[in-house]
């Protein structure tokens, strides 16, 4: 019948040989969509308890089983729960066997992943799900839709999305304010567990205030561990007054920028990164004034990489930077040298980084006016007393490998210390990825503090390779202790010197679900400001402040909004960064496109990849996930709960979002289509093509310039072909393909039949078969799943896209024996898999 096409019995989702790096790049990119998908699936399946239902059996369970134990009458529950499973196992936070009954139907067995660990209660009644569910929250996600209006206009999204400030808003919201405590609550007691395993410079404290303390978890753990502390924890009243008691802690509820309580340390764990520099100068200067005059700040914060690095924990970093541009009043993350600038401006010397967990690096603030002798302690002013321990300080300074210093200390120390360190901070030989000096064990916390920076012309070529894209005077912060002379050295506190323990690297993966969220919503906003096609015209790497001189903007923060989203996608690997030192000291990044990028500015033909990514992260398809929990339970279909009708309906109803959907569908057909033509011959000799759910003519367009002898008719929707424009040999007619379908030699589809019910595609099908001339053929092309859950990049971005079809048109991905179904169904002999493409796999169906 007609003519047939040979091709092998593989695993069709798989390669048929290695990818090339054009579909690397394209699989990559559909990767953005699984990073938005993954954690909205994942907080679906938490609020449905299915880990802890997992969790509670002997063994791996069908999706039936669990189902059974839900509070559920919908008899699509397990069917939608099973693909649920499937995307969260193709993703490897469950396992999954395949297993075959005695009648030959295979069924799969779920069970759960390591890092499912993570999700449930520890032995202190903590885990981070509450925190990845605040990230989650609807409140957060609406903010991200203002961001590229915040960077033109200026101001903050979370604001521009509800009117008030962040901080203010859960006052005013009893829900999100639960959500909120619960998530500081469950994340500060597992951080606060590490960091105490760690950092020992509560040991012989009798006093701490935790500044921005919330409920009071982290002092809670400090007391637990140092009973001799009298803790007292600040933060504002509405929190306060949710603060359960606490032995030895005293809630007391206050202004941070008014005044801080006083105390012998004060502590602040993740509280600067919510607000601007000028916020933090001004509490860091009452923080301060409440300090006796040995006393210290112990902060913790992450510090970001001077240069936009990819590994894990720095992409992490700059996910949570752009989280506090987006929601906090200036907040941000910082690299070391900005966190310098904001100690010294408060009157404090250079933050000494003790240690760095999971949760950040630990830094203690000293202030600056204190220096110590093995003779006794003495007072330096700014006026220049005490000339003999300067002196004796810029001798050691013109010492080999020292460019500067100036020593910050507590008691003892001799100056023959600092006589020690000189010798021990050499520069190393032969050069190396780590810094160039020696690492020697951690100090003491009583030992004293020096700030040392290592000249440029010591270190020579080492500094290059530690800096591989920098040149200037890297710092280093060495601590040392009395009475031993043992150092440790200045690692790079955003790397670790060693390796992530496997509970850190889950930990930390587990992080990247808000930050693959953040990822393209980040990169949404970067193409509706049209920075991709501003950098991609320009001959050269930009600066931020060049990109942003391109925007029709007059808010002076734009620059320096975008150099932090800039630096997010270098982060991200989706632009190149050079880091490069002026002659005044200072540094500055220029940035250029990364080869994914040409995905998303307009090829010769006038499409990219952008318009399909900003339609499936468009509000109202984000929207949907929202009620993902409650269609399961309830049944329906996503979308419908949250707009009140059919994803096919609305676009007629919202002009807006009507004319985001077609130029999706426009730019994505055109780029998908030019693949398939380069592979799928089976237009060769044909006179007629019907395209069923054509959109506005783009890919019949494609295969008529291709194929001139070819008569077409696009066919689809009134509200769509109304938008279609006039094409070459195509005539375009609206209708409704469940009610009939115009006739033809070959029938074409792409990408419709996933938009549907296994229902209403035979209904489809069966039209086009009425359709059809005896010996005619439909063309499909559509992914396939694989039967087993397959953790490859093409089978994940094929599982997300499942995950999509459940939320928004109720349509769902199927497998090859699922196609089979459904072509016997309606009438077709078994689909002959032609070839596959970047796009999808082209089968045909032909008569029975």
């Amino acid at each position: 019948v007609g003519r047939f096409y040979r091709y092998s019995a593989m695993n069709t989702t798989q390669d048929q040989g290695q990818m090339t790096s054009e579909e690397e790049e394209l699989a990559r990119v559909m990767q953005l969509s699984v990073g938005f998908v993954l954690p909205m699936v994942w907080k679906a399946a938490y609020e449905l308890e299915l880990f802890e239902i997992m969790a509670k059996a002997s063994a791996q369970l069908t999706s039936r089983e669990i189902a059974s134990h839900l509070p559920t009458q919908n008899p699509e529950a397990p069917a939608m729960l099973e693909r649920v499973l499937r995307f969260l196992a193709s993703n490897s936070f469950l396992t999954c066997t395949l297993i075959t009954d005695k009648d030959g139907n295979a069924k799969r067995l779920y069970g759960l992943a390591p890092i499912c660990k993570l999700f449930f209660r520890d032995h202190n009644g903590a885990s981070m799900a509450p925190f990845m569910l605040l990230l989650l929250d609807k409140v957060l996600v609406d903010s991200w839709f203002h961001l590229k209006d915040a960077i033109i206009e200026g101001g903050i999204p979370f604001n521009k999305a509800h009117g008030m400030h962040a901080f203010e808003y859960p006052a005013k919201d009893g829900r999100f304010n639960e959500i909120f405590n619960a998530a500081m609550h469950g994340q500060t007691i597992l951080a606060m567990t590490k960091i105490l395993e760690t950092y020992k410079g509560f040991e012989g404290v009798k006093e701490v205030v935790d500044v921005g303390g919330g409920t009071g978890a982290a002092l809670g753990r400090i007391v637990s561990r140092y009973p001799q502390i009298k803790g007292t924890n600040f933060d504002l009243p509405h929190v306060i007054r949710d603060a359960p008691p606490c032995p030895g802690v005293q809630h007391i509820e206050g202004d941070m920028f008014q005044n801080v309580p006083h105390g012998e340390v004060i502590f602040m764990k993740c509280v600067l990164h919510d607000w601007s520099d000028g916020h933090c100068l001004k509490f860091l200067k009452n923080c301060r004034n409440a300090l006796p005059q040995s006393g210290k700040v112990v902060v913790v914060e992450y510090i970001l990489p001077e240069y936009p690095e990819t590994d894990l924990m720095s992409r992490n970093a700059a996910g949570c930077d752009m989280y506090m541009l987006t929601i906090n009043p200036g907040g941000k993350e910082r690299t070391e040298k900005e966190f310098e600038a904001l100690a010294r401006g408060a009157g404090f010397a250079a933050p000494v980084v003790v240690c760095r967990t999971f949760s950040g690096c630990v830094m203690e603030l000293h202030k600056i006016n204190i220096i110590c002798s093995d003779m006794g302690m003495l007072t330096m002013n700014p006026g220049g007393k005490n000339k003999r321990i300067e002196k004796e300080f810029k001798a050691l300074a013109s010492r080999p490998g020292f460019a500067a210093s100036k020593v910050i200390c507590r008691p003892p120390l001799s100056l023959n210390h600092l006589a020690a360190a000189a010798n021990l901070l050499a520069p190393a030989s032969p050069p190396h990825r780590e810094p160039p000096n020696r690492r020697l064990p951690l100090a003491p916390n009583h030992c004293a503090v020096a700030e040392v920076q290592l000249s440029a012309k010591t270190m020579h070529h080492g500094c290059q390779t530690y800096h591989k894209h920098a040149a200037g005077k890297p710092t280093f912060y060495t601590r040392l202790p009395s009475p031993a002379p043992v150092f440790i050295s200045a690692m790079k506190p955003t790397e670790g010197q060693i390796e992530m323990t496997s509970e850190e690297e889950d930990l930390a993966r587990f992080m990247q679900l808000p930050v693959g969220f953040v990822l393209p919503m980040v990169l949404k906003a970067a193409y509706e400001l049209d920075v991709l096609e501003i950098m991609a015209k320009a001959s050269a790497q930009l600066t931020s402040r060049e990109i942003a001189s391109h925007l029709p903007t007059q808010n002076p923060e734009a620059p320096a909004m975008l150099e932090r989203v800039l630096r997010f996608l270098a982060s991200n690997s989706f632009l190149t960064c050079t880091l490069i030192t002026e002659e005044d000291g200072n540094s500055k990044r220029l940035y250029g496109l990364a080869p994914i990028c040409k995905l998303f500015v307009r090829d010769h033909n006038g499409a990219s990849m952008a318009p399909f990514m900003l339609l499936l992260h468009d509000k109202v398809f984000v929207d949907s996930w929202f009620h993902l929990k409650d269609a399961i339970i309830e049944g329906g279909i996503p979308f419908h709960k949250a707009h009140g009708m059919h994803a096919f309906d609305y676009p007629a109803k919202d002009g807006r979002f009507n004319e985001i959907f077609n130029a999706a569908m426009h730019s994505h057909s055109t780029l998908a289509m030019t693949k398939i033509l380069e592979t799928y011959k089976g237009f060769e000799g044909v006179k007629e093509v019907v395209d069923v759910g054509g959109g506005t003519g783009a890919t019949l367009g494609l295969i008529i310039s291709k194929y001139p002898q070819i008569k077409g008719i696009n066919f689809d929707l009134s509200h769509v072909i109304r938008h279609a424009p006039p094409c070459p040999g195509v005539q375009h007619i609206e209708g409704d393909m469940f009610q009939d379908v115009p006739h033809g030699k070959v029938i074409f589809m792409k990408t419709v039949l996933h938009d549907w019910s296994d229902g209403q595609c035979l209904k489809l099908l069966k039209n086009c078969g009425k359709a059809l001339a005896q010996s005619g053929k439909v063309v499909v092309v559509e992914s396939i799943l694989p039967e087993y859950p397959e953790t490859d990049l093409l089978s994940r971005s094929v599982a997300c896209f499942d995950m999509h079809m459940l939320t928004n048109p109720g349509g769902k991905e199927r497998t090859l024996k699922e196609f089979e179904a459904l072509a016997r169904g309606a009438g077709f002999a078994t689909p002959v898999v032609v070839c596959r493409t970047s796009a999808g796999c082209v089968m045909e169906l032909y008569k029975m």
